[in-house]
């Protein structure tokens, strides 16, 4: 049996991220998500099954943290 994809997305609460996120667990993705205030940011997001983490993602050692061997996914900064 092939594992579930998983991956990491930053800017889960933004426009894009949500979307990202949405389509990812649609698609049978489990889906990470990193935000400094993980608990707040799960109760604004409407997507249930995201795994939230504590997290600044200006800081690499957080990222890093957070991503370990998944696949981390941004939204482009406009």
């Amino acid at each position: 049996m092939t594992p579930t994809p998983r991956l990491l997305v930053i800017g889960a609460t933004g426009g894009i991220g949500s979307e990202v996120a949405k389509a990812a667990r649609a698609a049978g993705w489990s889906v990470r998500a990193m935000h400094r205030h993980p608990r707040k940011a799960a109760r604004s997001m409407a997507e249930p099954d995201v795994d939230w983490v504590r997290g600044d993602a200006m800081r690499a050692k957080d990222v890093a943290k957070a991503s370990g061997k998944l696949i981390p996914v941004s939204p482009p900064v406009v």
